[in-house]
């Protein structure tokens, strides 16, 4: 009789264990081999069965947790008998085992366990991940960033996961069980924005706590985000329906409120008042954050109304130098911002509520009162008379706010006398100075249109061009037109150059309305 090959042999056993592992669910199956006769028969499996049959040379073993079954098979791989043994029995028999055999096949199969260098590269590079995405989403890149790794050294505290990360030189250490946890994405996305928040706040408690709240922003699963606001505890400010609100949208112009509280606020360039021990102005940016993007879009706008809404309670309180440098601060947040670009009514009636004299109680309201009105000669030189009520690093502050007056002091109209293919007509453009001050030199461009076929100029190309502009005083230029083609005339914005009364050159530019032409 031929012997039985090899091949066929462990087919036979693996086609046993595999039926075994797929049938009767065990935790799993195990092939063992026979290191020697002698050895295995020596031990708790019965003598019964080692004497009956001799000829053993593999088993199958089948662990069930409380008990176990094992099966005898001969040098051919054909099971001869098998065996159940009790919880009791388990550990005696799987030691026995270990000694006097050796493992061929498991199932399931072992996996390797993934050495902690890998993790921590895999860790690593889901970090570089969420930083693109943060970049992406603020349109802000983080000059370097640090390598995550992972220690066996560090303890997790779930309670206190945020603070487990340890940071040494530019390699950041998280403790090695939280990478097999959700608690891991949170960790990396706190680093993440921590990096950011840094530019601002520096290496600081408030920078980590700021970078806090921008996760709220950022991470889009509920489940992490549940985890996320109980952890900070920030439940009653959490506007409903939050987890479905688009978030993400709002983590660049977070970024903006952040960076200009610390330029406006922190900095106390403007108000000297300790607004990092002060719970209460903690809680209106978190407020301001957290629900403002719901009804107002424009950064500055919602920190501009976070603070009005707080300076009655800081008068009240009377602390009336604060409040009123706040209000400074509110004037520089509505006149810088995109949206509105001048001051608000409520600016205007806080402003006029605040009645104690003092030098920066006169200084505001009359800010104020020459902002609102476009009395930029007036401000110049009431700003520059009182310049001792701030330090020198306002300075460059009080230019720039200057500056963005002073272009919106220019008005621009613009009629059309006619709206029809071949039909002549006029622009009427009216330039018009809505300012206290004299504007020298003004020059505005030639006006530019898209399609250029679509309208001709009778006549030649004109410019406004005038010595000066008186305050209140307007300027019209007529162009004399003719539409020759149907369709949407769009305009390029008008560039205007023009000196102020203290010499400087400035320049704006303004919209024209489109002319659409139809039919005669």
């Amino acid at each position: 009789m031929s012997k039985t090959s090899s091949r066929d042999i462990k087919k036979r056993l693996f086609e046993f264990a595999r039926n075994e592992f797929e049938t009767k669910k065990p935790e799993y199956v195990e092939v063992r081999k026979a290191k020697g006769t002698k050895t295995f028969y020596h031990g708790p499996v019965p003598q019964l069965i080692l004497t009956r049959y001799k000829a053993i040379a593999y088993t199958v073993f089948a662990d069930f947790g409380t008990l176990c079954r094992l099966y005898y098979f001969n040098r051919d791989g054909y099971c001869i008998r098998d065996s159940s043994y009790s919880d009791q029995q388990l550990d005696k028999i799987k030691t026995h085992l270990m000694k006097t055999t050796t493992r061929v096949l498991r199932y399931p199969k072992i996996e390797a366990k993934p050495k902690i260098g890998n993790l921590s590269v895999k860790l690593d590079n889901r970090f570089a991940e969420i930083i693109t995405e943060i970049e992406k989403l603020t349109k802000q890149k983080l000059p370097s960033r640090p390598i995550i790794t992972l220690s066996k050294n560090l303890e997790l505290d779930k309670e206190n996961f945020l603070g487990n990360i340890v940071q040494e030189d530019e390699f950041i250490e998280l403790p090695f069980e939280i990478e097999k946890t959700e608690l891991a994405e949170i960790a990396l996305i706190h680093i993440a924005f921590f990096e950011f928040t840094k530019i601002i706040y520096g290496n600081t408690t408030l920078a980590k706590n700021r970078a806090s709240l921008l996760l709220l922003f950022f991470i889009n699963d509920e489940k992490l985000l549940d985890i996320l606001i109980e952890y900070l505890d920030v439940s009653s400010y959490i506007p409903k329906n939050f987890n479905q609100l688009n978030r993400r949208k709002e983590l660049g112009n977070l970024i903006e409120i952040l960076t200009d509280y610390n330029e406006y606020l922190l900095s106390k360039d403007f108000v000297k008042y300790d607004f990092n021990s002060s719970k209460r102005f903690d809680d209106k940016i978190l407020h301001c954050l957290l629900n403002e993007f719901t009804i107002e879009s424009d950064p500055k706008i919602r920190l501009a109304k976070a603070l009005l809404k707080e300076i009655p309670n800081i008068y009240a309180e009377k602390e009336y130098d604060v409040a009123a440098r706040l209000l400074v601060v509110v004037a520089f947040l509505e006149l810088n911002s995109k949206t509105k670009g001048e001051l608000s009514s409520q600016t205007l009636e806080v402003a006029d509520s605040i009645t104690r004299e003092s030098e920066i109680v006169v200084f505001v309201k009359r800010l104020v009162r020459d902002l609102s009105n476009f009395r930029i000669e007036s401000f110049i030189n009431f700003w520059r008379k009182n310049k001792n009520l701030f330090p020198e690093s306002v300075e460059t502050k009080f230019d720039e706010l200057t500056d963005i007056v002073i272009k919106k002091i220019i008005g621009l109209h613009a009629e059309f006398t006619t709206n029809t293919f071949d039909k002549p007509g006029d622009i009427i453009i009216t330039i018009s100075n809505k300012s206290d001050a004299n504007l020298g030199s003004l020059v505005a461009e030639e006006i530019h249109w898209t399609p250029i076929e679509a309208m001709g100029i009778i006549g030649e190309k004109r410019k406004i061009r005038a010595k000066s502009l008186a305050p209140d005083e307007e300027y019209t230029l007529t162009i004399p037109i003719i539409p020759k083609k149907e369709g949407t005339i769009n305009f390029r914005n008008l560039m205007i150059r023009f000196n102020d009364p203290f010499g400087i050159k400035h320049f704006v530019s303004l919209p024209i309305p489109s002319l659409k032409i139809k039919k005669k």
